[in-house]
Protein backbone atom coordinates (compact mmCIF):
# COMPACT_ATOMS: atom_id res chain seq x y z
CA UNK A 1 0.00 0.00 0.00
CA UNK A 2 1.40 3.41 -0.92
CA UNK A 3 1.66 6.05 1.81
CA UNK A 4 -0.92 8.85 1.54
CA UNK A 5 0.15 12.41 0.95
CA UNK A 6 -0.64 14.88 3.73
CA UNK A 7 -1.78 14.39 7.25
CA UNK A 8 -4.37 11.79 8.04
CA UNK A 9 -6.87 12.48 10.81
CA UNK A 10 -7.72 9.65 13.19
CA UNK A 11 -11.11 8.06 12.57
CA UNK A 12 -13.72 8.77 15.18
CA UNK A 13 -15.99 5.94 16.06
CA UNK A 14 -19.44 6.69 14.75
CA UNK A 15 -21.18 5.78 18.04
CA UNK A 16 -18.99 8.26 19.92
CA UNK A 17 -19.73 10.96 17.36
CA UNK A 18 -23.47 10.30 17.57
CA UNK A 19 -23.36 10.48 21.39
CA UNK A 20 -21.42 13.72 21.31
CA UNK A 21 -23.86 15.19 18.80
CA UNK A 22 -26.82 14.20 20.97
CA UNK A 23 -25.27 15.86 24.04
CA UNK A 24 -24.58 19.06 22.10
CA UNK A 25 -28.12 19.19 20.70
CA UNK A 26 -29.61 18.54 24.16
CA UNK A 27 -27.49 21.32 25.68
CA UNK A 28 -28.58 23.78 23.01
CA UNK A 29 -32.26 22.84 23.37
CA UNK A 30 -32.14 23.19 27.18
CA UNK A 31 -30.46 26.58 26.80
CA UNK A 32 -33.16 27.75 24.41
CA UNK A 33 -35.96 26.52 26.69
CA UNK A 34 -34.45 28.24 29.74
CA UNK A 35 -33.85 31.47 27.80
CA UNK A 36 -37.39 31.37 26.45
CA UNK A 37 -38.83 30.80 29.93
CA UNK A 38 -36.93 33.74 31.34
CA UNK A 39 -37.99 36.07 28.54
CA UNK A 40 -41.65 35.00 28.76
CA UNK A 41 -42.06 36.36 32.28
CA UNK A 42 -43.04 40.01 32.54
CA UNK A 43 -40.43 42.15 34.21
CA UNK A 44 -41.24 43.39 37.67
CA UNK A 45 -40.87 46.97 38.82
CA UNK A 46 -37.23 47.79 39.56
CA UNK A 47 -37.61 49.84 42.73
CA UNK A 48 -37.77 46.98 45.24
CA UNK A 49 -35.26 46.21 47.96
CA UNK A 50 -33.05 43.10 47.90
CA UNK A 51 -31.51 41.26 50.84
CA UNK A 52 -29.56 38.02 51.05
CA UNK A 53 -29.32 36.47 54.51
CA UNK A 54 -26.05 35.20 55.96
CA UNK A 55 -25.42 31.64 54.81
CA UNK A 56 -27.73 31.88 51.80
CA UNK A 57 -26.14 31.57 48.37
CA UNK A 58 -29.07 31.67 45.93
CA UNK A 59 -28.75 30.37 42.38
CA UNK A 60 -31.69 32.36 40.99
CA UNK A 61 -31.32 36.09 40.47
CA UNK A 62 -33.49 38.50 42.44
CA UNK A 63 -34.83 39.85 39.13
CA UNK A 64 -36.01 36.39 38.09
CA UNK A 65 -37.64 35.85 41.50
CA UNK A 66 -39.42 39.23 41.26
CA UNK A 67 -40.63 38.29 37.75
CA UNK A 68 -41.93 34.92 39.04
CA UNK A 69 -43.83 36.69 41.83
CA UNK A 70 -45.29 39.22 39.41
CA UNK A 71 -46.28 36.44 37.01
CA UNK A 72 -48.01 34.54 39.81
CA UNK A 73 -49.96 37.65 40.82
CA UNK A 74 -50.84 38.45 37.19
CA UNK A 75 -52.33 34.97 36.86
CA UNK A 76 -54.71 35.72 39.74
CA UNK A 77 -56.41 38.61 37.92
CA UNK A 78 -58.77 36.51 35.73
CA UNK A 79 -60.09 34.83 38.91
CA UNK A 80 -61.28 38.12 40.43
CA UNK A 81 -65.02 38.10 41.12
CA UNK A 82 -65.12 41.86 40.46
CA UNK A 83 -62.48 42.91 37.88
CA UNK A 84 -62.80 46.55 38.99
CA UNK A 85 -60.93 45.77 42.21
CA UNK A 86 -57.78 44.61 40.38
CA UNK A 87 -54.53 45.76 41.98
CA UNK A 88 -51.54 45.84 39.62
CA UNK A 89 -48.64 43.77 40.99
CA UNK A 90 -45.83 45.72 42.60
CA UNK A 91 -42.84 44.06 44.23
CA UNK A 92 -41.75 45.75 47.49
CA UNK A 93 -38.86 43.49 48.57
CA UNK A 94 -37.16 40.17 47.86
CA UNK A 95 -35.09 38.36 50.48
CA UNK A 96 -33.12 35.15 50.03
CA UNK A 97 -32.90 33.17 53.26
CA UNK A 98 -32.61 29.65 54.59
CA UNK A 99 -35.93 27.86 55.08
CA UNK A 100 -35.34 27.60 58.83
CA UNK A 101 -35.38 31.43 58.99
CA UNK A 102 -38.30 32.05 56.64
CA UNK A 103 -40.75 32.22 59.57
CA UNK A 104 -38.83 35.26 60.84
CA UNK A 105 -39.81 37.12 57.65
CA UNK A 106 -43.29 35.63 57.17
CA UNK A 107 -45.17 34.40 60.23
CA UNK A 108 -47.45 32.22 58.10
CA UNK A 109 -44.65 29.85 57.07
CA UNK A 110 -45.35 26.53 58.81
CA UNK A 111 -42.52 25.39 61.08
CA UNK A 112 -42.89 21.76 59.95
CA UNK A 113 -42.39 22.66 56.27
CA UNK A 114 -39.34 24.79 56.97
CA UNK A 115 -37.89 22.14 59.30
CA UNK A 116 -38.21 19.44 56.62
CA UNK A 117 -35.31 21.04 54.69
CA UNK A 118 -33.87 23.77 56.95
CA UNK A 119 -30.88 24.50 54.68
CA UNK A 120 -33.09 24.96 51.60
CA UNK A 121 -32.84 28.46 50.18
CA UNK A 122 -36.12 30.28 49.69
CA UNK A 123 -37.02 33.78 48.60
CA UNK A 124 -39.53 35.75 50.65
CA UNK A 125 -41.21 38.33 48.42
CA UNK A 126 -43.36 41.15 49.78
CA UNK A 127 -45.69 42.65 47.21
CA UNK A 128 -49.01 44.27 46.49
CA UNK A 129 -51.39 42.81 43.93
CA UNK A 130 -54.23 40.34 43.64
CA UNK A 131 -53.43 37.95 46.51
CA UNK A 132 -56.51 35.78 46.01
CA UNK A 133 -55.05 32.64 47.57
CA UNK A 134 -57.71 30.38 46.02
CA UNK A 135 -55.51 27.28 45.85
CA UNK A 136 -53.57 25.16 48.31
CA UNK A 137 -49.79 25.25 47.87
CA UNK A 138 -47.07 23.16 49.54
CA UNK A 139 -46.55 25.73 52.32
CA UNK A 140 -49.95 27.45 52.49
CA UNK A 141 -53.68 26.83 52.28
CA UNK A 142 -56.54 28.84 50.87
CA UNK A 143 -57.38 31.94 52.79
CA UNK A 144 -58.93 35.37 52.71
CA UNK A 145 -57.85 37.46 49.71
CA UNK A 146 -56.16 40.81 50.21
CA UNK A 147 -54.40 43.38 48.05
CA UNK A 148 -50.94 42.76 49.52
CA UNK A 149 -48.98 39.94 51.06
CA UNK A 150 -45.99 37.66 50.83
CA UNK A 151 -44.95 34.86 48.52
CA UNK A 152 -42.33 32.24 49.36
CA UNK A 153 -40.48 30.89 46.31
CA UNK A 154 -38.02 27.99 46.22
CA UNK A 155 -34.61 29.08 44.95
CA UNK A 156 -33.70 25.75 43.35
CA UNK A 157 -36.93 25.12 41.44
CA UNK A 158 -38.51 28.61 41.20
CA UNK A 159 -41.76 27.04 42.51
CA UNK A 160 -44.15 29.18 44.55
CA UNK A 161 -44.28 27.33 47.87
CA UNK A 162 -46.65 29.58 49.78
CA UNK A 163 -48.85 32.65 49.45
CA UNK A 164 -49.78 34.71 52.49
CA UNK A 165 -52.29 37.55 51.86
CA UNK A 166 -52.29 40.47 54.29
CA UNK A 167 -54.39 43.56 54.69
CA UNK A 168 -52.48 46.65 53.53
CA UNK A 169 -50.29 47.82 56.40
CA UNK A 170 -50.83 44.49 58.18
Amino acid sequence: MAPEVGRQWPRIRSSWAVSLSAVLVATIVIGIVVAQRVTELPAANLDYSVAIADGAQPVTSNGQIAAIARHYLDEQTPELAAPGIHVAPRIVSVTATLARSAHDLESGVPDAQAAAAPERIVWVVRASGDFLNLHDLPWSSRGTPYSSGTLVIDDGTDAVLGVYPRAPGG
